[in-house]
């Protein structure tokens, strides 16, 4: 049943899209730009149904992908792995990975603001996943309170960017923040301990200067998740945070995952 879905809602997309823009409803041009210009993208502009046809349909590939991968979930044996066979988890996992395609579909097809909203969208859809999984893991969360805090955010994130535009009015980047988390919370999940939680703040200098996260969005991240070295310093810690929008977020997620923390 969930792979029939997929594909319907892969070729649904794909029909849809077709049949909307052929019409000329739902394209557009960034401000700015004309056909024959060149996106920032680096692809000149088309006046076809794809805005940019090569950044547009390479993007076939995610939900390639993400077909493949609900095929392998349909053919593995039961295992107490997560990701095997078509759990819930898994089941999500493939979804974000198919709705990359149709995201980055419609920024790079339409040039519209709605395109690059459902861009965004995508792209923590996705991102979310991995970070959340180990939250999940590591404070023994059940699959009922992990699709909650999930579809929370999401829906969170997807309002805010809809209403407030990128960055939500005060230049907060959910999915840059992700980066961060999801590989400090891989280092934590491997090496738990009340001194780790403190070098896993300096494994995110690391992915700071890889990814390119700003020093004020890796000072939350460092406070944070490095914690224990700063847990008698409330004020301390409240004040660093509030120095970021990231760390209004940050602040009160990662604190609320340190009260349900193993021991």
């Amino acid at each position: 049943m969930a792979i029939r879905l997929a594909y319907l809602f892969s070729f649904l997309f794909l029909f849809l899209y077709s049949i909307f823009t052929l019409f000329g409803i739902g394209l557009s041009l960034e401000p700015g730009m004309e056909i024959g210009g060149v996106s920032r993208w680096c692809e000149r502009v088309s006046d076809s149904i794809f805005r940019e046809p090569v950044n547009t349909l390479t993007n076939l590939a995610f939900m390639v992908t993400g077909l493949i991968m609900f095929h392998v979930l349909n053919r593995d044996e039961e295992n107490v792995n997560t990701f095997h066979t078509l759990t819930p988890i898994a089941i999500l996992y493939a979804s974000a990975a198919i709705f990359l395609g149709p995201g980055s579909f419609l920024m790079h097809g339409t040039h519209t603001e709605w395109g690059g909203w459902a861009d965004n969208l995508s792209m923590v859809m996705y991102i979310v996943i991995p970070w959340l999984y180990n939250f999940k893991v590591m404070a023994k969360w059940s699959v009922s309170t992990f699709f909650k805090v999930y579809l929370s955010i999401i829906i969170a994130y997807g309002l805010g960017r809809w209403f407030l535009g990128d960055g939500m009015g005060i230049g907060f980047s959910v999915y840059g923040v992700s980066i961060g988390i999801w590989v400090v919370s891989e280092f934590l999940f491997r090496f738990w301990s009340q001194r780790m939680r403190f070098i896993s703040g300096f494994i995110g200098f690391l992915v700071a200067a890889i990814f390119g996260i700003t020093l004020r969005k890796f000072l939350v991240i460092l406070i944070s998740i490095g914690g224990s070295s700063f847990s008698g310093y409330p004020d301390l810690f409240a004040t660093l945070s509030l120095i970021t929008s990231e760390g209004i977020f940050l602040g009160i997620l990662l604190e609320c995952f340190y009260i349900f923390q193993l021991s």
